[in-house]
């Protein structure tokens, strides 16, 4: 079911501005109606440590966004921080991306 179909059952019209915003994705995971958006699915890749209490994590988001976060487990905190990507696996940007990994991995080995 589309999220616009779930506005709809729900009360909100098309001509509100709580539906342009909230088609937009201006509004956050819950609604004053009392409706819930849908939960993005997280499937974890992989990940790798970067420093003792500091890991960079690859996951899929809704099988269509690559995520790349840091995760830190550390005395004072334990949680998902700001830094990181969310790149979109559009047709043509995935080849365009492992063509720019190729580079970043080119300029390593040139330095290693």
């Amino acid at each position: 079911m589309s999220f616009v179909l779930i506005l709809r059952e729900n009360g909100v019209k098309e001509n509100d501005r709580g539906f342009n915003l909230l088609s937009r994705g201006l509004i956050g995971r819950e609604i004053k109606r009392g409706i819930m958006m849908k939960q993005a699915e997280q499937k974890e890749i992989g990940r790798i440590r970067v420093t003792d209490t500091r890991e960079l994590v690859a996951s899929l988001i809704d099988d269509e966004k690559l995520d790349l976060r840091i995760w830190v487990d550390s005395e004072s905190y334990k949680g998902w921080t700001k830094q990181g990507l969310r790149f979109y696996l559009h047709e043509g940007n995935w080849d365009e991306f492992k063509k720019l990994i190729d580079k970043v991995d080119q300029a390593y080995q040139e330095i290693a």
